[in-house]
């Protein structure tokens, strides 16, 4: 990775990060805005609860699996951010970091599906799971329920 003090700004190559942030976009061929553009549609679709759209981007299986992995995520995320982001022609893969409430990132596996893109495969990343000290709090503080005996007669 080349550092952005060592770029003027005209030699900059493509698909290095010189903004500051942890987004990294590397553009081995045509589509990258394409993907850039539609991954940050996705999570805004989390963000704004829009699950019918959510879902539009995303295969059956990829939707299902994703389901299956949701159990213990923070489920109001308020913001996201781009965290890394890489494709060719046909293929991409990004990660976005969910966060408000507790955060998590979702890596998710993009394939060009006639003119758009369509996640053909989701993970959360398990251990990126964070909740609020609060809400970790509450949980260890929880006492378990007391069981219903039945008599037996």
């Amino acid at each position: 990775m080349v550092e952005a003090d060592e770029l003027r700004a005209g030699d900059r190559p493509r698909g290095v990060n010189t903004s500051g942030t942890t987004a990294v976009l590397v553009d081995a061929g045509l589509g990258a805005k394409e993907l850039r553009e539609t991954v940050e549609a996705h999570a805004q679709a989390r963000i704004d609860h829009d699950l019918a759209r959510f879902a539009s981007y995303m295969t059956p299986q990829a939707l299902v699996i994703l389901n299956r992995q949701s159990a213990g995520v923070p489920q109001s995320p308020s913001r996201f951010s781009v965290i890394d982001l890489t494709t060719n022609e046909e293929r991409g893969r990004g990660a976005v970091r969910f966060d408000g409430g507790g955060s998590y990132v979702m890596e998710s596996e993009w394939q060009r599906v006639g003119a758009g893109w369509t996640i053909v495969r989701a993970d959360i990343d398990h251990a990126s799971i964070r909740f609020p000290w609060w809400h970790r709090l509450m949980r260890r503080r929880r006492a378990p329920l007391p069981v219903e005996r039945k008599e037996l007669e």
